[in-house]
């Protein structure tokens, strides 16, 4: 697969930037990640790193899946297990087991196109007729 791509990010008005951007790009399709780390929690930084390391280190076991009529269930199974690890893996972390992020995910391949968003990261789609976005689940 073939696909230019941008990621693009800002710090705002923190002196850490808690962003975090990851693909995988094969033959079977491209996987877009963007985590956000919660400013008012601690170690956000790191758990929108880990977030986006961990979703890439199991694609392998779910790209070929993603290809199936589960498509919904086996992106909610990857991610739902992303979230297991971290947990596990982070037990006696008391900084990371307080820490949240806002993500998104793209995947791509010949047969659709799935995503998912949790917070405010946004997916933007842009075509010649049209520009939309996912909807922001912040809440002012």
């Amino acid at each position: 697969m073939n696909i230019d791509y941008h990621h693009t990010t800002q710090t705002g008005d923190r002196e850490i930037n808690q962003d975090y951007c990851a693909q995988q790009i094969t033959d079977q399709g491209a996987l877009f990640i963007t985590a956000d780390g919660l400013g008012g929690h601690q170690a956000g930084e790191r758990i929108s790193q880990v977030f986006c390391d961990n979703m890439l280190a199991l694609a392998k076991d779910y790209k070929i899946k993603l290809q199936s009529a589960q498509a919904k269930q086996t992106m909610q199974d990857w991610f739902k297990l992303a979230i297991d690890k971290m947990a596990k893996d982070y037990i006696n972390d008391s900084a990371m087991q307080k820490a949240h992020t806002t993500c998104a995910l793209l995947w791509l391949d010949n047969k659709q196109t799935i995503t998912v968003h949790i917070g405010d990261v946004r997916i933007y789609r842009i075509t010649d007729k049209q520009l939309s976005r996912t909807r922001d689940h912040s809440v002012p």
